[in-house]
């Protein structure tokens, strides 16, 4: 009996985890293009709207890239975990360091939250989407333009 029930949650994890997986590449599938930014709070501080205009995300397969106008500012790679919930996204830029984040898209609207680098600070993943001076998150707020 012992043995019929951990064949059983063993059936139901693998269930789990391959549709986890499935989910992710649909996410992942989902973002892939051109996306302008709309908004950018950072530390509870709201970018100025003329900074923010400038800037584009790609993504392209598994990289990104940030532009500002037609310049690459930024690039790396990146992933995403649909199975967490929140969703999480990790962005890796090409010098290594990690952003670790949380993201939501409804229709043509993203939304991306994460946790600003500090030097020699582990960061931990929001699991919220929101930006004040004492979480230190960025709050991005993006619409599909491609």
């Amino acid at each position: 009996m012992r043995l019929y029930f951990a064949l059983m949650f063993l059936t139901l994890l693998c269930t789990i985890v391959v549709q986890a997986g499935d989910d992710s590449k649909k996410d992942q599938q989902a973002l892939q293009g051109t996306w302008r930014v709309v908004e950018t709070t950072g530390s509870g501080e709201k970018l100025p709207k003329s900074d923010v205009d400038k800037v584009t995300f790609v993504f392209d397969g598994e990289k990104w890239f940030q532009k500002i106008g037609d310049t690459i500012d930024n690039k790396g790679v990146f992933q995403v975990h649909a199975g967490k919930k929140p969703k999480a996204i990790d962005l890796v830029n090409e010098k290594g360091a990690t952003l670790l984040g949380i993201y939501t898209l409804e229709g043509k609207t993203l939304k991306i939250c994460a946790s600003l680098p500090v030097e020699k600070v582990a960061q931990k993943r929001p699991s919220e989407f929101s930006s004040t001076k004492e979480n230190g998150c960025m709050l991005i707020i993006l619409e599909r333009t491609i």
